[in-house]
């Protein structure tokens, strides 16, 4: 009976094989082979039934499918009834999830063949289907790199959805299906670290994060041996040169370790997905246009803001109401590029409507991008070398086939097989100089090339579109990721971020989990910390870090200073176990195209990679914001699935709320002016992605006669506070005032008539007040001139009378030494409310302490104001930093 049930499974197996046989038969009359190959599935069938055998007779009926699909006799409308009669037969048994391999290619065929037919609303149907299918497999493989090939290869069916959705003009559907496959490598990253946001990571996680840590310390070893002297900037004492074999075998060890490494890291992962997938069940993931409009609403405050308020000498415009339950006037602007043209969803309270940009598809769009704007940027370096080598050599550059840096000399070799040798640091200084003019060629481009995308994009048609809309978020697709959308020019002369606030986000589900991640902090956390110029060769970002030390008052514990401090131990120690709420990160980071996980921080002893910031362990829930001034920290390479591996993605899925970070190399004067502008914005309640865009919007209209306005302002408010410290009754502190003492009088604009003559309306004079040009101009600043000096309390006793520690006088108004000071109260002494600004009104803060921020406020100006003047030199210009280069090179990606 065994033998007899094999042989008519063989059989119809024969059968089965046959038909597909006829059915892709090249030879013959075509017609007849359809019908034989209708005639051999039609016999499989009769042993292959639905109760006995349901994968192969689904397996079956969907080879029939296509036969009936592709019949050529006969009534052509009955048989592509028959069709899709037996491919839905087919998906009554093959689901997705039970067979979702069959279910994938059953579905597939069905919708395609309805999407030819024009049938959209039943293609819409079985797409529906085939990327359930598609996700089910890929959930069930533990290995991140075939997850990630599954996503690859079935790419067109979540094109083919979106296409059909947009030919059905169901919009909601089309932008569903972008964000739902947008990210997933990334997001499942992401949600791998969530696993255990309580800090249990199992002993078996650790012990693999250890090895990779062992091996990433070997790699940093090995590299160190490898620096020259000129990378290491020190001179050469006894140090002996490698020998090029030497030198070959350093740097094979190097990419095996970085192999093992990886390895190591998929075994992780091996052990972390399944935990992944459960997690997913019990809560599996949803993208609906519905759950999407609750991302153009703010979103509440914490209970404990780790950010308040704090004085600002120029507060910038108010933020939008926080907490309001609808917001009208918000888009959210998803991209998305098909073979033939790209299309920006828009999404407000009102619906999804379509920008369509006819022509603009991936080659003509994406890879015009990819060549014209990343190609040219990741090439500098390489490019830099191979003419350094070519001038130095004395050859045409496409006559060097390969350029070989030893640490004694500098190989070339030539394409005819010869090699020569130049000199080390003859190579070095003219790479230098040519990577700086290619800088610059990519830098004086860029206005030409956002223009071209702009009106690529059709962005003024864009804008028409959004009628009464104030704020615009922007979820970009591919090479879109790396262009500055803000800095798109408009017709009338302005940007992009002129017209509308910008948000940017990788995709709407990054953007809902770092909102949903987002919780209130601990109490007595740390408000900021800083790490500082971990190379100790960054002109500008000590003053950087000065001015946000003074906004937030950074304890000396919380703020790294150099390449002593600044090591790779006490960075992650201060994110995990001192657990500071803002971060500023102003140093060297390099991206790495080719090998994403290897991009990196350049702290003081080793480098912080991407890999390693992506481990289960390393979780900083608490951190609000991250402002990595830093180089390429959102630079990444981009493909069909949008997921782009980047330092600031790493840092959204180790828990930071928002991160700041940089889409190219940046100019390290301008972001010591941004990175003020944002932290002063920040300080002052702003959200996040606001306090960025004022800032760029600030410096790019930034000029010197601006920032002299500024810092005489703050000057005038000073004086003014200075005055109303003076309680009249005592002398010695009256003469704080600037009526009374001549000396600071002459630092007043009001009350000097000959101040005024500085007033760049009034008197020429007054343009040579640059503290470079002129010594009269520079006796206003504290640093260059005792006089200005006298106006410290520290420098000048007379100053220093309105200090209470230092004049025993002012020590009167203290309640704790002096039972006189409750004479102060605004309840009992009339007199006492003579020190507040507004009077009689109670009084929240002390004189002194008032003065003392504003203080710190005018001198944050005079900081401003004098690099302000260094660009003028270095880079020139009303306005120095107008080219996007400067003001645009930073994005906000988080919970905004």
């Amino acid at each position: 009976m065994a033998q007899l049930f094999n042989a008519e499974t063989d059989w119809a197996t024969t059968q089965n094989n046959l038909g597909n046989a006829y059915l892709y038969r090249i030879r013959g009359d075509k017609a007849q082979n359809l019908e034989n190959a209708i005639a051999a599935l039609h016999l499989a069938l009769l042993v292959r039934t639905k109760e006995d055998f349901p994968m192969d007779w689904a397996m079956t009926q969907n080879n029939l499918g296509n036969a009936y699909l592709y019949r050529i006799r006969g009534d052509k409308a009955q048989y592509l009834e028959n069709a899709i009669a037996c491919y839905q037969d087919a998906l009554r048994v093959a689901k997705p999830d039970t067979l979702p391999t069959l279910c994938l290619t059953i579905s597939r065929n069905l919708a395609d063949f309805a999407s030819k037919q024009q049938n959209y609303q039943l293609a819409i149907d079985n797409y529906e289907i085939a990327i359930t299918a598609i996700e089910q497999s890929r959930d069930w493989i533990p290995d991140e790199i075939a997850r990630q090939e599954i996503l690859r290869q079935n790419i067109y069916v979540y094109e083919n959805m979106i296409q059909a959705s947009v030919n059905a003009e169901q919009y909601d559907k089309a932008l569903e299906t972008v964000e739902r496959f947008r990210c997933r490598r990334l997001l499942d990253l992401i949600l791998t670290k969530d696993l255990y946001k309580n800090g249990e990571v199992p002993e078996e996680i650790r012990k693999l994060e250890a090895e990779m840590e062992a091996k990433q310390w070997e790699v940093d070893r090995l590299r160190r041996q490898l620096q020259t002297p000129e990378d290491k900037q020190e001179k050469v004492g006894a140090t002996r040169h490698l020998t090029r074999d030497e030198w070959d075998d350093l740097n094979e060890e190097i990419q095996k370790l970085v192999r093992e490494k990886e390895e190591i890291r998929q075994k992780m992962l091996h052990r972390l997905f399944p935990a992944l997938d459960e997690e997913k069940e019990s809560k599996p993931l949803s993208v609906s246009v519905e759950g999407m409009k609750g991302l153009l609403n703010p979103p509440l405050p914490p209970e404990n803001s780790p950010l308040p308020p704090l004085p600002s000498e120029n507060p910038p415009l108010p933020p939008f109401q926080r907490g309001e339950m609808e917001r009208d006037d918000v888009a959210l602007l998803s991209f998305y590029t098909t073979d033939d043209d790209t299309y920006i969803f828009i999404l407000t309270q009102a619906g999804v409507k379509l920008h369509r940009c006819q022509g603009e598809g991936y080659k003509n769009f994406q890879l015009w991008l990819r060549d014209n704007w990343l190609t040219p940027y990741s090439e500098i370096d390489d490019s830099a070398a191979f003419q350094a080598a070519a001038n130095l050599a004395n050859c045409d550059i496409d006559a060097i086939e390969s350029i070989n840096p030893k640490p004694s000399n500098v190989v070339v070799k030539l394409t005819d097989g010869t090699t020569t040798e130049i000199s080390v640091s003859d190579f070095n200084a003219s790479r230098k100089q040519q990577k700086h003019q290619l800088y610059k060629q990519w830098q004086d481009k860029m206005p030409e090339m956002l223009k071209e995308i702009a009106d690529r994009l059709q962005i003024n048609q864009l804008i028409a579109k959004l009628t009464d809309i104030k704020e615009i978020i922007l979820v970009p697709f591919m090479y879109l990721h790396q262009i500055p959308l803000p800095a798109l020019p408009l017709d009338n002369g302005e940007y992009l971020g002129d017209k509308f606030r910008v948000r940017i986000a990788p995709s709407t589900q990054v953007l809902t989990f770092c909102r949903q991640q987002a919780q209130n902090p601990e109490a007595n956390l740390p408000r900021y910390g800083i790490v500082e110029n971990t190379k100790d060769d960054l002109p500008y970002t000590p003053t950087e870090c000065q001015l946000v030390a003074q906004i937030y008052g950074v304890a000396p514990e919380h703020h790294l200073k150099g390449s002593k401090e600044a090591t790779k131990a006490k960075y992650k120690q201060l994110l995990t176990r001192e657990k500071v709420l803002g971060l500023l990160s102003s140093h060297h980071a390099k991206s790495n195209l080719t090998e994403p996980l290897e991009s990196k921080l350049l702290l003081g002893d080793t480098d912080l990679t991407l890999g390693e910031l992506l481990n289960a362990s390393i979780r900083f829930p608490q951190l609000g914001d991250l402002f990595l001034s830093c180089c390429e920290t959102a630079l990444g390479n981009s493909e069909l699935t949008d997921d782009i591996f980047t330092l600031s993605a790493a840092f959204l899925s180790a828990g930071a709320s928002n991160v700041i970070s940089s889409l190219w190399a940046v100019n390290d004067l301008a972001t010591t002016i941004l990175s003020y502008f944002f932290h002063r914005n920040r300080a002052a309640g702003i959200t996040s992605a606001d306090a960025l865009w004022q800032a760029q919007m600030e410096l790019k209209e930034l000029t010197l006669a601006k920032a002299e306005e500024s810092l005489e302002d703050a000057e005038e408010k000073l004086d003014t506070v200075r005055a109303s410290c003076s309680p009249v009754k005592n002398p010695v502190r009256a003469s704080c005032s600037p009526v009374k003492n001549p000396v600071r009088a002459s630092c007043s604009p009001v009350k000097n008539p000959v101040q005024t003559s500085c007033s760049p309306v009034k008197n020429p004079v007054r343009a040579s007040c640059s503290p470079v040009k002129n010594p009269v101009r520079a006796s206003c600043s504290p640093v260059k001139n005792p006089v200005r000096a006298s106006c410290s309390p520290v420098k000048n006793p007379v100053r220093a009378s309105c200090s209470p520690v230092k004049n025993p006088v002012q020590t009167s108004c203290s309640p704790v030494k002096n039972p006189v000071q409750t004479s102060c109260s605004p309840v009992k002494n009339p007199v006492q409310t003579s020190c507040s600004l507004v009077k009689g009104s109670p009084v929240k803060d002390s004189p002194v302490k008032e003065y003392e921020e504003q203080e710190k406020i005018a001198d944050n100006c005079q900081k401003v104001y004098d690099l302000v003047v260094e660009a003028k030199k270095s880079i020139g210009g009303e306005k120095p930093f107008d080219n996007p280069y400067y003001w645009a090179g930073f994005v906000c990606q988080g919970e905004g």
